[in-house]
């Protein structure tokens, strides 16, 4: 138990779209939410990378002014839009470190120079194994000039960096505390089932202009890939072929969905109300289907990459969260699809202790709850 309130770190996301802040605080019962707060990111002149900078600094200085977070301890991640994150197969030469060899695979496949890159790398595979002698690792690069500038928006929003981190890693603690926080508390976190362990879960984050795919088993990476696709290229789709305002289309994909055979029961009993719903239902299933289509190739591409460089191994399940969580039926599309057993999940449900308040938004907020979970001891969990 813990005998006296402690806070994570604060979370922060920047993406594509939006601005989010994340904070957990660990009370008697268990770590809780201690805020969360999301914005859209400012409007900015295209180029203009110093009104961009300013105008997120001063959106999160407001963040924090409206918020009840405490400290100022930041765990950051980048935009994927930022990073170029490159699987590899390290395999140092004689009197060759792991980050030389690391070095020389950068210099094989960045578009940039090495002295404009700051590089990072994380293993990957089962238990970092290594096989014929190569480690597979994930090599991680961004242009200096985009690190300093985050860098300088954290600083100048009057907050201290702890460490910048990537999606894949923040994905992993948030399923892996998701997952302890369903299991038998005899059974957390150390004498968890092997079979369970030995899980291959793909992770479909989709977020509003582009999607994360990790496939994960246990604490381990096994695979990254960001795609650009977002559901907004679906909402794109309806509001140009029905002529609908932006708040109409995102009702349509979240209230009718994907799936119109959901309604087939109803009509078939003669229900008009349903009947409409199900013309509707086809109308939007129609017009998305393009996106879907692209949504779909993507990741196949994924798990026949992933199917190649694990020698036949398959995924055993797929968790989608993010914003695909609110759009209805999208879990059964992805099912039948890739033949894998899907499911929505609310990484953030062991952390909201009955709060409807912050239900509506949580999904959002998977990686940014991710890098709150940075250094938190998991046996701290009530």
């Amino acid at each position: 138990m813990l005998k006296m309130t402690t806070y994570s770190p604060i979370a922060l996301e920047i993406d594509l779209t939006s601005i989010k802040l994340l904070q957990l605080r660990g009370t008697s019962e268990g770590w809780r939410i201690q805020d969360m707060v999301v914005r859209d990111l400012p409007p900015v002149g295209v180029g203009d990378n110093e009104g961009e900078e300013n105008g997120i600094i001063d959106t999160i200085r407001e963040m924090l002014k409206e918020s009840s977070f405490h400290g100022k301890t930041v765990v950051s991640v980048m935009a994927a839009s930022k990073l170029d994150i490159i699987p590899v197969k390290v395999a140092p030469s004689e009197g060759e470190s792991e980050e030389e060899s690391i070095i020389k695979e950068a210099k094989a496949h960045l578009s940039y120079g090495i002295d404009e890159a700051v590089i990072d790398y994380v293993p990957i595979g089962q238990n970092g194994q290594r096989r014929n002698g190569k480690q597979k690792s994930l090599l991680i690069s961004s242009k200096r000039e985009d690190v300093y500038s985050h860098i300088s928006i954290i600083k100048g929003a009057g907050l201290r960096l702890k460490a910048i981190d990537i999606s894949a890693c923040a994905v992993v603690r948030a399923m892996r505390y998701l997952h302890t926080a369903s299991m038998p508390p005899k059974s957390r976190p150390d004498k968890e089932n092997d079979k369970e362990k030995e899980k291959r879960i793909m992770v479909i984050n989709m977020k509003d202009l582009d999607t994360s795919i990790t496939i994960l088993c246990g604490n381990d990476i096994l695979l990254e890939r960001n795609i650009q696709w977002g559901i907004e290229n679906m909402i794109g789709l309806l509001i140009n072929n029905l002529s609908l305002e932006r708040s109409r289309a995102k009702e349509l994909l979240y209230k009718v969905g994907l799936n119109p055979t959901v309604f087939e029961k109803a009509q078939e009993k003669g229900d008009e109300r349903m009947e409409r719903m199900n013309r509707i239902a086809n109308t939007v299933y129609e017009i998305v289907s393009p996106q879907l289509e692209e949504l779909d190739q993507e990741i196949k591409k994924v798990m026949i990459y992933f199917s190649s460089e694990m020698q036949g191994i398959t995924i055993d399940t797929t968790y989608l969260i993010g914003n695909g969580f609110y759009i209805k039926n999208m879990e059964r599309h992805i099912e039948y699809t890739t033949g894998i057993t899907t499911s929505i999940v609310n990484p953030l449900t062991p952390f909201l202790n009955g709060e409807s308040s912050l239900r509506g938004k949580a999904p959002h907020f998977s990686v940014t709850l991710g890098l709150a979970l940075r250094g938190i001891r998991w046996k701290q969990q009530g």
